[in-house]
């Protein structure tokens, strides 16, 4: 790839300590390490990409959000944590399902618990005070997010301030916010989001309240299974990431970053066998239009090996075969070959 200045994030100056290269030479990769828990923990390692760190540069270059996509398991959503945690960003996540709307992912307001103060004389407060923030207020504006809106309400209606959903990161760093499986909302909540995402602001309908972006360097990231088609109108607004699907070399490095590297029997020699049968997994999944195993489950492979395989059974061929059967498919159902065995 041609040499560009890595302002944005850049592994070289990033956290020194925590990035290191995966290998010299094209492409350039890099392994990080969040020091999270112990070295096998989940979520204390990840590789990003080359393609992955020049998406990001474009993205925090341009104030565009990032828009991930790839097989379940390839890391579409430890990008965007790993990313925060790299840049000491406050982190806000949002889980999209199919019953997720636009409006709340700014604020929703609680019509009911409004109606029943109202019954109730002396008791019924502003507007503000049943107005709920979403998570995109949170990153937008933290500080009115918790108090539900511009006006300070604490003293004078006795309204409590509200917890901020964020994680980790510096204070008055700009935030990075997830929204997860973009692709399982309803077609028209992308179209919904534009404006938001365009300038980074939008109204608080029941209070006409504008909220506005503390701070443009926001980080948005959203991933998609590609369930669905996104519309070519928020297309446009994104930067695009298609992660790369896993090679052995790979998940070997994975493993060994995560689970120290050796020659041991429980180490580069079981990396590289229980590697090279999720590749050949991959394939026979995708030749009958199944979900291939993700390297994910390729960990899980690893770590239920080294706990549960005697160190002379890894070449045991039927063993190996029923352990990767529970570990990659997650299914402990054995055929008559493993029964027998």
């Amino acid at each position: 790839m041609p040499n560009y200045r890595k302002s944005k994030f850049n592994p070289e100056t990033l956290q020194p300590g925590r990035f290191a290269r995966v290998r010299q030479g094209a492409p350039e990769d890099w392994a990080y390490d969040s020091g999270i828990g112990k070295t096998d923990a989940p979520g204390r390692h990840f590789v990003f990409a080359e393609s992955a760190v020049l998406a990001l540069n474009v993205a925090l270059a341009t104030g565009r959000p990032l828009l991930v996509s790839g097989e379940p398991g390839s890391g579409k959503t430890s990008l965007g944590r790993f990313a925060a945690h790299a840049l000491e960003r406050p982190f806000y996540r949002e889980t999209v399902t199919s019953r997720t709307v636009a409006g709340t992912l700014q604020s929703s307001f609680d019509t009911l618990r409004r109606l029943s103060d109202a019954q109730v004389q002396g008791r019924l407060k502003p507007d503000q005070a049943y107005v709920a923030p979403g998570i995109l207020w949170w990153a937008l504006q933290p500080a009115t997010a918790g108090q539900r809106g511009l006006t300070a309400l604490d003293s004078v209606w006795n309204v409590p301030r509200l917890v901020d959903p964020a994680v980790g990161g510096q204070p008055g760093r700009p935030p990075v916010l997830l929204l997860d499986e973009i692709d399982k909302a309803d077609p028209d909540v992308p179209n919904d989001l534009l404006e938001a995402l365009d300038e980074r602001s939008f109204t608080v309908p029941e209070t006409g309240e504008r909220i506005t972006a503390d701070n443009r360097e926001l980080l948005i990231v959203m991933t998609t299974n590609n369930e669905r088609e996104m519309p070519p109108a928020f297309l446009r607004r994104c930067v695009t990431l298609t992660l790369p699907p896993p090679t052995t070399d790979w998940l070997v490095d994975i493993a060994q970053r995560r689970f120290g590297a050796g020659t041991g029997a429980f180490q580069d020699p079981l990396y590289r066998t229980l590697a090279q049968a999720v590749i050949d997994q991959r394939a026979l999944e995708r030749a009958a239009n199944r979900r291939p195993p993700s390297t994910s489950e390729f960990v899980d492979a690893v770590a239920a090996c080294r706990e549960l395989l005697e160190e002379g059974s890894i070449a045991d061929a039927a063993t190996l075969k029923g352990l990767l059967a529970a570990a990659i498919r997650k299914s402990t159902t054995l055929d008559g070959d493993d029964a027998q065995a």
